[in-house]
């Protein structure tokens, strides 16, 4: 008898985000600390109805454009002992509360293992504090809403 080792599961934690803390000319990428959730939708399609009469009653939809989006929470944690926020969620912040080309980031979402799935975007930002009881923990929902495509990247974190 052969053992046969089954499949594996993947854990929902394999997102890693970086967000440039640099300029476009001179790219710093930091990572984003804190991420407790992050859901990544990097080809949402839009759709139209094409029905026709000649396909015998039977509808149709064309893929007629893409944009991209992502969710994620952060649970806002301070530095020991200097007491100072994450370098990359501050960076969002900054970006959530300004107005024209300052409020757009530059973010790369990937697969921390290493894997294929990487890609990188420039974005709008909304920051909104989750609020709680005084015994919760302090998070942020942060939503990213894609600015032009959403490029498939080579995975900083490839061989590692």
């Amino acid at each position: 008898m052969t053992l046969t080792q089954p499949a594996q599961s993947n854990a929902n934690r394999k997102w890693k985000m970086r967000i440039n803390t640099g300029t476009l000319s001179s790219e710093v990428w930091t990572e984003v600390l804190g991420v407790n959730e992050l859901m990544l939708n990097p080809f949402e399609g839009s759709f139209e109805e094409d029905d026709v009469f000649d396909q015998s009653g039977y509808g149709s939809t064309a893929k007629t454009g893409l944009r991209w989006s992502a969710t994620t929470t952060l649970i806002r944690r301070k530095t020991v002992p200097a007491g100072l926020l994450d370098i990359g969620q501050e960076q969002l912040r900054v970006h959530a509360m300004t107005l024209g080309s300052g409020g757009v980031a530059c973010v790369q979402i990937y697969d921390r293992d290493g894997g294929d799935e990487a890609y990188q975007g420039f974005c709008e930002v909304k920051w909104t504090p989750d609020g709680g009881k005084m015994t919760d923990l302090e998070t942020i929902k942060i939503e990213l809403y894609g600015k032009g495509a959403m490029d498939v990247i080579v995975n900083p974190d490839a061989g590692s």
